[in-house]
Parts: structure tokens; sequence; C-alpha cells
């Protein structure tokens, strides 16, 4: 399925357990390239891109996602361009690629197969009681397949708990009913017909890869880092796709269920150190040093509030003419200008004149 690669490092880092915790100090701005390294995929920082919210109560059944907001947000490269929060306790929120990005950005990797976002799903308020299972963030990853114009929403664990509560379980319906929302509007918007494909359908046994692995002899590998499991077996999940092109999502999944606990863990080892080599291929390109990692993951409600209210104060404009000039001269656009470009009005009739004067 891969390949592992040699490469020396400054720190002496030699168990599952300890390469894991230097993975989760690993910002975006590492994740996304080593990422695109190892799925050749475009990066998102050659599009301009702008953003959208959706929103959706977590606990009104009836209740139908909205979108709350479109903004421009400058690339940047530490932030995440997917992600699910947990809003006030009762509302689910994704801040995900507008549907003309989102176009773009599948365009630019039209010549893929599969093209894979990372999702990161966060609770800034930690408003679900905490477990010693439970992290206050997860890696899963949305998976589109340009053959079949499918979309895929995977979690190594199956269908999404990371937001239930004692109060309100299957939570992973909410953000299903925001996808298709999400899809629905891109389909009537650009005309891209994706269908999103609920994990119900394509695991409707509920399979979760994780399921087993504190049982075997090996388990101790990983120390207390089992629950960040999730977010490398995402990437391994998605590796093997990319190297088995003609293998659809719910095949890779049943071929992975059906490995013995034992290749589990010892596939999830080799998985672990491959990937970890790859960030340091990452880290050492971009000039970083591994022993100045840092992590930070406290969102704290009032930057969350600040920030609102700053998208809120933007001038909102959807239909944004394209064009190439100064800073953005490293951004590749592909959809056409809507309005036409004229530079002499004198060529104009009267009524052109008009219209474009």
């Amino acid at each position: 399925m891969y390949q592992e690669q040699e490469i020396t490092n400054e720190l002496e880092i030699e168990t599952p357990s300890e390469m894991m915790d230097i993975i989760s100090k690993c910002e975006f701005n590492i994740i996304e390239p080593t990422i695109n390294r190892i799925f050749t995929q475009a990066s998102c920082e050659f599009i301009d891109p702008s953003h959208s919210d959706y929103m959706c109560k977590l606990y009104e059944p009836e209740t139908n996602p909205e979108l709350y907001i479109n903004y421009k947000e400058k690339y940047n490269p530490k932030l995440w361009n997917g992600v699910i929060q947990c809003v006030n306790g009762d509302i689910l929120m994704m801040k995900m690629f507008s549907i003309h990005t989102i176009q773009e950005y599948i365009q630019l990797n039209s010549s893929n197969r599969y093209v894979f976002i990372p999702i990161l799903l966060s609770n800034p308020y930690e408003s679900r009681e905490k477990t010693e299972n439970k992290s206050s963030i997860n890696m899963t990853c949305l998976i589109i397949d340009n053959y079949t114009l499918g979309v895929y929403f995977l979690d190594s664990s199956g269908w999404t708990n990371f937001f239930d509560t004692q109060a309100k379980s299957n939570t992973i319906q909410v953000i299903e009913k925001i996808f298709f929302k999400y899809f629905n509007d891109l389909s009537i918007g650009t005309g891209l017909a994706y269908r999103y494909i609920s994990v119900i359908e394509w695991n409707s046994k509920n399979f979760n890869l994780l399921s087993n692995i504190s049982n075997t002899s090996n388990s101790n590998l990983f120390g207390d880092k089992i629950s960040s499991l999730n977010g490398i077996i995402c990437m391994m999940f998605c590796h093997y796709l990319y190297d088995n092109q003609s293998s659809t999502v719910d095949e890779t999944l049943n071929h992975l269920v059906e490995l013995e606990d034992e290749e589990k863990i010892q596939l999830y080892i080799g998985y672990t150190k491959l990937f970890y080599q790859e960030l340091m291929i990452t880290l050492l390109e971009l000039g970083i040093d591994i022993n100045n990692l840092k992590i930070d993951n406290s969102i704290t409600e009032e930057n969350t509030k600040q920030d609102e209210i700053t998208k809120l104060v933007l001038s909102i404009q959807p239909e944004i003419d394209n064009f190439i000039s100064g800073e953005q001269e490293k951004y590749i656009t592909i959809r056409p200008k809507k309005k036409k470009v004229v530079n002499e009005l004198d060529d104009l009739d009267e009524l052109e004149k008009e219209l474009f004067g």
C-alpha cells in the first residue's frame, strides 16, 4: 500500500506515542502541504478563498441547516479550511470553502480521482461532558470522488459521535444535514452535481476502525494517544484510496475492517511512522525546528464572538470579479468573469456606453 521512507531527525523519536505527540503539535501549515505531497494534490493557497458558515440546531430534530454568512478570507496557512464546531452548546456550525471556491478547488484537482479535504471537529466551549476517551479536537476527512461525483464524510470511529452528549446522541444526522445542504447549494449555484452520500448508506453497520485496538498486545505502544489515532487512520484510509484508484470508499472500509486486530495495530504503527516521516520532510522544507513546535488548541468564547462580529461588518460580495494583479498574481483563477471588460469606451454604441460607462 505504501513504502516507508527513512529520514534523520534531530530528536530521537522511537515510539508511535512519541510520534503522535509531535504530530498533534503540527498546525495546518504543516499538515496541508504534507497531505498535498502524499496525494499529489494542488494546494488551496493557489485559490483566492472565500468561505461560508452553515448553521444547524442540535436539539430540534425538524430544523433545517441554513447558510449563515459568506465572507472573503485571505489565505492563512495556519487556519483549517474545513471546521465543524459546537457553538454555544446547542448549534452546530460548519466553516467551509464557499461553493464558488470549492468549485475552483475541485476543478484545480480534476485530474485526480479523489480529492481529500481534512475537516477538524472542535468543541471550543467544551459544552459536552468530558471523558477520558474524548479529546477537544478530532481530524476527519471529506472525500470527493471525481469519477462517480459522490462525496463521503470519513471518521475513523464510524458514525461520528464527537458532539454527542447524554442529552443528545446521534448528532451525525445534523452534520449530514449540513453536508446535504452544502452540496445541494453547490449543484444549484455552480452546476457541479456532486452528491453527498450518507455514512449510514456506505457504512450501514457503523464499522469503527479503532475498535478492539486497546485489547491488542501492542496497544501499549500508543500509550495514552489511542484517541489521536483517528486522524492518522483517516490519512491511511485516504492513502489506500489514492494508491488503489479503482477501489471505492465502501470497498476500502470493508477491506480494512476484515483485517485481524493484530494486523490492524501493525498497520497503524507502520503508517504512524510513515506519516511522521512525511511531516519531517515538510518541516525541513518550511525551515521549522521540530524542537519549537507548540500546540494551542484553546479557542475561547470571547475570541469566537469577536470573530463573528468581524465577519458581520465585512462588505460581503458573493460575485467577485476575477483578476490577477499585485498580491494576487500567485492565484489560479478558473471561474470565468461575470462582467464584460472594456478598455475603450469609444468602441461602444450608445446602449453599451450606458451599461459600461
